[in-house]
């Protein structure tokens, strides 16, 4: 059964984690990683990568968190963030393998 996202929970969480509460961001972490995984799957075709794409995904977000002005778009920014690193990991994938 899909989990709703309650915006306002995850913008508390945000704000949460951008004062330094790792239990924070552990909770958004878990709120999100399953639709976020959903869509590196379904762009990637690979489970393994689509994992290592999330692994870059909630590091560059927790490195990054901070810079998030507004906690209520944390949805819309992670979404950014995952697909910018599916874009770039395949289109690197694609680069390799043409020079083999």
């Amino acid at each position: 059964m899909a989990m709703e996202l309650d915006y306002d929970y995850l913008a508390k969480l945000v704000e949460r984690t951008q004062m330094g509460d790792s239990d924070a961001f552990a909770e958004l972490y878990t709120a999100t990683y399953q639709k976020q995984y959903r869509f590196a799957y379904q762009y990637t075709k690979d489970s393994y990568l689509a994992q290592d794409i999330l692994q870059d995904v909630y590091i560059l977000v927790l490195k990054n968190i901070h810079t998030l002005k507004n906690p209520r778009l944390f949805v819309s920014w992670l979404h950014q963030i995952t697909f910018r690193i599916c874009f770039d990991t395949t289109q690197k994938t694609k680069r390799q393998e043409q020079d083999i």
